[in-house]
């Protein structure tokens, strides 16, 4: 799992922090469901989609530009740097997808019991 985070890039710690908060704020969601946890809830939901976004577009950056560099990789090694470069690319959404999942989960939970009837007295 560790490989996997490194992969991704120094990005995955902003998803990592990002995401947490989501998480955090979903769970509070469920155990305490009020309407106006709505906005920050979406807030943080948005902003692990852009760190997601940012993360993958700055990995892609940083693989074509070592590709596009010939004079530093033989050309054999070409094929496979790419390969192995865009698929430490996919890890931001990967992980990202991940929480933005459970959080999704969890804010339905926290819908439903909004939405319930209270109990009678």
């Amino acid at each position: 799992m560790w490989d996997f985070f490194i992969e991704g890039g120094f990005g995955m710690w902003a998803i990592l922090f990002i995401g947490l908060g989501l998480l955090a704020a979903t769970g509070r969601f469920v155990a305490k469901p009020e309407k106006r946890r709505l906005a920050f809830i979406g807030s943080l939901a948005l902003a692990t989609t852009f760190s997601m976004l940012y993360t993958t577009v700055v990995d892609l950056g940083t693989v074509f530009g070592v590709i596009a560099n010939p004079d530093k990789i033989p050309t054999e090694q070409m094929s496979r740097i790419l390969l192995q470069g865009l698929k430490e690319c996919t890890r931001p959404m990967s992980f990202g997808l991940v929480i933005l999942t459970v959080a999704a989960l969890l804010f339905s939970a926290g819908l439903a019991r909004l939405r319930a009837p209270a109990p009678e007295k």
